[in-house]
């Protein structure tokens, strides 16, 4: 259960990365700059979480199996 709660977790802090990301695309190269730096501020501090949650949750998956 734990397991699975993290994936999840780790997938809704990969959102804000996802939507700024097509913010910017749709922007075109005016927009670049503006969602890079909205991206630095929100997206990269919650990619980071989303990354430690995966490897929270692959460390309680290797010790289920053993």
């Amino acid at each position: 259960m734990k397991k699975i709660l993290l994936v999840l977790v780790g997938f809704v802090l990969l959102l804000p990365t996802v939507l700024i990301a097509a913010m910017g695309a749709r922007a075109g190269s005016d927009g670049a700059p503006i969602a890079f730096g909205l991206w630095m501020f929100f997206g990269l501090p919650t990619m980071v979480g989303a990354i430690f949650a995966f490897i929270k949750a692959d460390k309680l998956y290797q010790d289920r199996l053993r």
